[in-house]
């Protein structure tokens, strides 16, 4: 009896053992478990502050991208900085711009710069750093036609040719005049001088003169003038007016022609010289093209503008104008329809239609020095070399 007792006794023991060990086995086990999912989110909301810290300083990069784009480069001289400080979200980024030293074989109007966007998100950290080189292409150069051109009154043209994406009639009115007119020199292509160094007519179509396609047997064509019957070809980007995701950025960056604009004309005379942006882009009425009247002042007296006519134009007289007097417009003149030159305009820089029609003196004036002050508008940001 005792002996069974006792035994009793040590299995009811081993079993209490048990119970106590299997017990804290679970307790270890919960504990364990506790431990590595708090370690384990912890690492997952890491994880989320580093991505959310890297697409900050994407973003910052883009950012960075956008300024230099639409002309943040122009005041940014080596060994200068400009920031930029961005919120997303719970994120931000810290962007900081640096004007470089150019290099040695760089054109003068080339900017290279660093930029160094920092994204944060609490103590997640990602950085992101760059060398950019900035040029003044995006927007067509020179006189541009995306497609055909009527030339009914005297062209002149200096320091950049004619290109023309479809036919171009009225060859014999034009006329490319050197920058010192004593000069035996061709007249010279400062727009694309690397394609062609001396400034003729390039179209993709035909040229013609007095209803003559000037390449044809007994014609007399320039030797500075190409089209499609001597194998010219233009690239559509140097002539095509800007569209689509162009054109909108254009507007999403211009301001209000305010007053200047009424109705349908626009009066160069009565846009600001202080304007906060150099930008204006106005949509020509649905039913007629909008007349563009005025006479503003180029450099140094009022600063260039780049104006954008959505649709179609008519340069014509200002009713208040004293006889003689026309349209003048420093910087660039894009009209992304048809434009009609009913009075006599100058444009101090470049000039960019979807089709032409001269009808009256047209100037067309583009500085060697172009690319160094380029007109109002995008510019062509892209990752360097050789920094």
């Amino acid at each position: 009896m005792r002996r069974a007792a006792r035994a009793r006794r040590r299995v009811a023991g081993f079993a209490l053992l048990g119970v106590m060990l299997a017990g804290g086995l679970a307790c270890l086990v919960a504990a364990t478990v506790v431990v590595v999912a708090v370690s384990v989110s912890r690492i997952v909301a890491a994880d989320e502050r580093l991505d959310a810290a890297t697409a900050a300083a994407e973003a910052g990069m883009l950012a960075a991208c956008d300024f230099l784009t639409w002309g943040g480069s122009r005041s940014l001289m080596p060994g200068e900085h400009h920031e930029l400080a961005l919120e997303y979200g719970t994120a931000e980024s810290a962007v900081t711009l640096t004007g470089l030293v150019p290099l040695a074989s760089d054109p003068t109007w080339l900017r290279r710069v660093r930029v160094e966007a920092v994204g944060y998100c609490g103590r997640g950290r990602a950085v992101l750093a760059h060398s950019l080189v900035v040029r003044p292409q995006e927007l067509p150069c020179g006189l541009s036609i995306g497609g055909d051109a009527a030339c009914a009154a005297t062209v002149i043209v200096e320091g950049c040719g004619v290109y023309c994406g479809g036919d171009l009639h009225g060859r014999k009115h034009i006329t490319f005049q050197a920058v010192e007119p004593s000069s035996a020199s061709p007249a010279p292509d400062y727009a694309h001088g690397e394609r062609w160094p001396a400034a003729g007519v390039h179209a993709a179509g035909c040229i013609y003169a007095a209803g003559v396609e000037v390449h044809s047997a007994g014609a007399e064509a320039p030797a500075t003038d190409g089209d499609n019957c001597t194998g010219e070809s233009v690239p559509e980007a140097w002539v095509s007016p800007p569209r689509g995701a162009g054109l909108a950025a254009l507007r999403a960056h211009a301001i209000p022609a305010g007053d200047a604009l009424t109705a349908n004309v626009l009066d160069l005379s009565k846009l600001s010289p202080e304007l906060p942006s150099p930008l204006v882009v106005a949509v020509a009425p649905e039913d007629q093209p909008l007349r563009i009247v005025g006479w503003r002042s180029p450099p140094p007296a009022v600063p260039a503008l780049t104006v954008v006519v959505v649709g179609d134009a008519t340069v014509d007289a200002h009713p208040a104008a004293e006889e003689g007097e026309g349209v003048c417009l420093a910087g660039q003149l894009v009209v992304t329809g048809t434009l009609v030159v009913r009075t006599s305009t100058l444009v101090e820089g470049s000039l960019t239609a979807g089709a032409l029609s001269v009808r009256a003196t047209l100037v067309v004036r583009l500085d060697e020095h172009w690319h160094s002050a380029p007109p109002p508008g995008p510019l062509t940001v892209v990752r360097g070399e050789n920094t």
